[in-house]
């Protein structure tokens, strides 16, 4: 999936961008925030959910499209447990990650951008069953590839739809499809 978005992002931006007015966007300092969905990946693990994900973040954009970014993001999961244990199993990830994006600007109010991102997962298992339950977590470097498009909804303040690929731990990855929001200043 990750190479066909790319490989979208690419033949768009070929296309439109022969014909695109030599248009900036906003740079500076922005603050932005993204919600959505995330489908966590285990090895040899079934029977998760589909979770939630969002986040906060702090960056700025330079002349020449590269942004930096500062970013927190927390994600959770639920996975079935057996049907012995009578209860259930909670999957969470706090993370932060500093990143950096190439917005390829076409000059419309459509953005596409690519980008990548390094940083610390901490993650959480909870298992929860009557009266009883069971906690264990650990800390891990972990990393983040991103791809999207941003809307221009008005000055200063841009929408857009942003697919992540993050990897918090050795045996496992999560897919992610977020709504983004961010505002320059």
């Amino acid at each position: 999936m990750k190479k066909y978005m790319f490989a979208l992002i690419a033949m768009t931006s070929a296309l439109f961008s022969s014909v695109a007015a030599n248009e900036c966007l906003e740079e500076g300092l922005y603050v932005g925030g993204f919600g959505g969905v995330n489908f966590l990946h285990i090895d040899k693990a079934s029977g998760i959910k589909p979770g939630f994900m969002g986040g906060v973040s702090i960056g700025y954009k330079f002349e020449n499209s590269v942004r930096l970014e500062g970013e927190f993001a927390y994600r959770r999961n639920r996975m079935k447990v057996p049907s012995y244990y009578d209860g259930h199993c909670a999957l969470t990830t706090h993370s932060v990650m500093a990143n950096v994006y190439y917005d390829h600007d076409l000059g419309y109010e459509w953005t596409p951008y690519i980008g990548a991102g390094i940083g610390y997962a901490h993650n959480t298992t909870m298992i929860h069953t009557k009266g009883d339950g069971v906690f264990s977590s650990q800390n891990k470097f972990a990393y983040q590839v991103m791809a999207g498009v941003n809307y221009k909804i008005c000055d200063k303040t841009y929408a857009g739809l942003e697919y992540k690929y993050f990897k918090p731990q050795k045996h496992a990855h999560d897919h992610a499809v977020a709504v983004t929001l961010k505002r320059y200043f």
